[in-house]
């Protein structure tokens, strides 16, 4: 039980051997983290597909709960079980609760050494600007606490891109669901 909670929520990610590379996955919602599950899953199904030689420790890190209103009464650990991860695949993933503006938090989360962080927003949000800025701002955060991250922040709107440039963040950097899906 101790080792689930130091993995699921309240722990920092430590890598299993010096030199393991990770991502972390910033799930930027106000609502229960398992409104990701099928992102969640099919980000890990292509990250830990077989056809890759090394696969990466991935951290999702998310200011809420994976079952924030205890309705499935399921914990990450549990979904990752049920989905068919096998055992070597959920040992290499992480969920870490914490505030996405905390330096002590994105720090525990690992994001200062992280290969990559990428910023997701909640696609299903009934305030696609809000959530924009809210995460544009959030990538600036992290940008200001880890000068040197490589960042990937998806925004729900084309016209974000635009604000996020104005901010500061590169255009290489961030990208917009709705200008994907109309390609």
């Amino acid at each position: 039980e101790a080792y689930s909670r130091t993995r699921e929520g309240s722990g920092t990610y430590r890598p299993s051997r010096k030199g393991e590379q990770h991502v972390v996955v910033v799930l930027c919602s106000r609502g229960p983290a398992n409104q990701f599950a099928s992102m969640v899953a099919g980000f890990l199904d292509e990250i830990h597909h077989s056809a890759h030689k090394d696969w990466p420790n991935v951290v999702f890190f998310s200011p809420r709960q994976w079952d924030q209103d205890g309705k499935s009464g399921h914990s990450f650990y549990d979904f990752l079980r049920e989905r068919g991860f096998p055992k070597a695949a959920r040992h290499r993933v992480w969920f870490i609760i914490g505030e996405i503006s905390s330096n002590k938090d994105l720090n525990r989360a690992g994001v200062g050494s992280s290969a990559l962080t990428f910023l997701i927003p909640d696609t299903n949000t009934l305030t696609p600007d809000k959530d924009d800025e809210s995460n544009i701002f959030t990538a600036l955060v992290i940008r200001g606490n880890f000068p040197d991250s490589r960042l990937r922040l998806m925004l729900l709107r084309p016209q974000s891109k635009e604000l996020a440039l104005q901010s500061g963040i590169e255009m290489s950097r961030c990208f917009s669901l709705r200008e994907m899906k109309a390609h």
